[in-house]
């Protein structure tokens, strides 16, 4: 699970350590989205409640940004 959490927050950063802060603010949702998604089946059947929040969350969120 900690490796989960340092490839999520790691991903979609310029060689910098930065992110996407020239693009507005719907658009760094939609890739947070991307990278949410791009996390869950590393995280899909994983008791972790950190974990569980995460499924939660994303469950939420994904159909808002056009994503499933």
């Amino acid at each position: 699970m900690e490796q989960a959490r340092i490839d999520l927050a790691a991903h979609g950063r310029d060689e910098d350590g930065t992110g996407p802060e020239s693009i507005d603010a719907p658009a760094r949702a939609k890739l947070a989205v991307a990278r949410a998604a791009g996390a869950m089946p590393f995280i899909e059947n994983s008791d972790d409640l950190i974990a569980a929040e995460f499924r939660a969350l994303y469950t939420a969120v994904a159909p808002l940004h056009g994503s499933s």
